[in-house]
């Protein structure tokens, strides 16, 4: 993908050094990850490792987090 067309907000930030805010979310309901999402967090980790997530919790979840400007992170 062109980077012009999608710039990825959340590396530039972090290549400019620029103090970067985040949540680290064990909740597996897309409702919760939306609420965090509008909560102005810069990133938000969604943990597949230590909670009750895998591929179809993570899918709602993502497409939950659309509309805020907050990067996921899948672990």
């Amino acid at each position: 993908m062109n980077n012009d067309v999608f710039p990825n907000k959340f590396k530039a930030a972090l290549a400019a050094k620029q103090v970067q805010i985040g949540c680290w979310s064990a909740l597996s309901n897309p409702i919760s990850t939306e609420v965090l999402g509008l909560a102005g967090f810069d990133w938000l980790v969604l943990d597949g490792e230590h909670a009750p997530n895998d591929i179809s919790t993570f899918i709602p979840q993502l497409m939950a987090l659309k509309g805020s400007a907050s990067a996921p992170v899948v672990r």
